[in-house]
């Protein structure tokens, strides 16, 4: 009897298929199998009871907010672990907290064996941002800095910008783009005769300024020429023919309050 070629290579197809088809089937209990078993070793390693995030060398990091911290190190790193901070927090400088403040009051533990949990903060009245090992970075125009090292990291700071930049090479500032990027003056503008100006009154330091109330900011005409200065123009008008306003056209031309409206 003779057989046909075709029906032969049917035939093997088949049995390769019905074999890919039973060997397919096994797979997925293989691989619940080889899961299952990470799952216990996971278990067996992390326990059933989770040890205190300061024990055993797992150098956790709490969490308040889930009710349990994270190993970082040793035998159980990856493990969960029992939060440490407490009913009541201690303050952001003290225990070894290495704290991060934060103005509002609360801020976090960022070392330690209370790292993660909520700590107090100890801002206070701010003080300059190049003082108490504070390192701050300051802000130009006259707008709070922040401390970015020691007890006060993350508490608010006086700006200690001059009203005139220095040079970008100067004092330790190593700036960059105009903008000190090192020093007591970091984040400080420099090489650039505004500096700080922005933040005083048109009719200070010689600026002699046209105020602009539509703008928002008036105009240096004197010392600092060209440069941005606070408004002086009140809540109200005042008289056209007072202060040396010199009025015309319910403007006033002359004097502190130049540029503003008047009546």
């Amino acid at each position: 009897m003779f057989i046909k070629i075709s029906h032969v290579l049917a035939l093997l197809s088949a049995t390769a298929a019905l074999a890919s088809a039973s060997s397919f089937g096994s797979t997925p209990n293989d691989v619940a199998s080889g899961f299952n078993d990470l799952h216990v070793r996971q278990n067996a390693n992390c326990g059933t009871t989770n040890g205190a995030c300061n024990a055993n060398g797992c150098a956790g990091v709490n969490n308040p907010a889930t009710g349990a911290g994270i190993c970082t190190a040793g035998d159980f790193a990856g493990c969960p672990c029992a939060n440490v901070c407490g009913a009541t927090s201690g303050k952001c400088n003290e225990n070894n907290c290495g704290g991060l403040n934060d103005p509002s009051g609360v801020g976090k533990c960022t070392i330690g064996q209370f790292a993660g949990c909520p700590c107090n903060s100890v801002c206070g009245t701010p003080g300059d941002c190049n003082k108490n090992g504070c390192e701050g970075v300051n802000q130009p125009g006259g707008q709070a800095g922040y401390c970015t090292k020691g007890q006060f990291a993350g508490c608010l700071c006086n700006s200690v910008c001059g009203d005139k930049d220095g040079s970008c090479s100067d004092n330790g500032c190593a700036g960059k783009g105009g903008v000190c990027t090192a020093g007591g003056l970091k984040g400080c503008s420099c090489d650039n005769q505004c500096g700080n100006l922005e933040s005083k009154s048109c009719s200070a330091n010689g600026c002699n300024g046209i105020n602009l109330p539509d703008e928002g900011f008036g105009v240096c005409t004197g010392s600092f020429a060209g440069c941005a200065c606070l408004l002086t123009c009140g809540a109200t008008p005042g008289s056209c023919s007072k202060n040396g306003c010199n009025g015309s056209g319910g403007k006033c031309t002359a004097g502190a309050f130049n540029g503003c409206a008047c009546v």
